[in-house]
């Protein structure tokens, strides 16, 4: 499940499992959490999808159906979130790559059916999704092809791997973080 720490109580945690009552997650194993702007949570689990907890209020666990995901992909194993805005998500899915995710609408789009992945290998599973502060890139660490560069915005994308760069030993990144430098 999910332990949140509990400041207000010293060595207090909320323990949230799947099942208990309104309050619960669907599945016991959590894969990646993200505060938004909005002061909320978002947990992506490996069989429960996509779950929001409102931080302030802790009133319950809001279940995001995501329908027409499950319906494209036969899956609801969310490894890693990216949120463009409060109903604009960028998820990557278990044996599916990265998808962008309209909650307001329940629409689903492929970014393997943008014209600037024509070239890029297929991948299967992004660990990691990161936005660039400088110039609207999101960074998606890859299982199995290195560090892919995408801008949503120019539609654009780059591959930085071991065939394309001699100093990376490994095509498997697990997570990132950009420096103050942009590194």
């Amino acid at each position: 499940g999910l332990s949140i720490l509990d400041r207000r109580r010293p060595g207090g945690f909320l323990n949230i499992y799947p099942g208990r009552d309104e309050a619960s997650i669907p599945f016991n194993e959590v894969n990646t959490l993200l505060r938004t702007r909005d002061e909320s949570i978002l947990i992506g689990t490996m069989g429960g999808g996509l779950c929001r907890l409102d931080i302030p209020s802790r009133t319950g666990i809001e279940f995001i159906g995501m329908d027409s995901v499950r319906q494209l992909y036969q899956t609801s194993s969310v490894r890693s979130i990216y949120a463009e805005n409060e109903n604009e998500l960028w998820l990557s899915l278990y044996a599916y790559g990265v998808v962008k995710y309209d909650r307001r609408n329940d629409n689903v789009f492929s970014c393997r059916n943008l014209e600037c992945f024509k070239d890029c290998r297929e991948v299967t599973l992004v660990q990691d999704i990161i936005p660039r502060r400088n110039n609207g890139e999101l960074c998606l660490a890859t299982f199995d092809n290195g560090l892919w560069l995408f801008n949503p915005r120019k539609n654009t994308a780059a591959v930085l791997n071991s065939t394309t760069r001699a100093g990376l030993l490994s095509d498997c990144i697990m997570a990132m973080e950009e420096d103050a430098g942009g590194n």
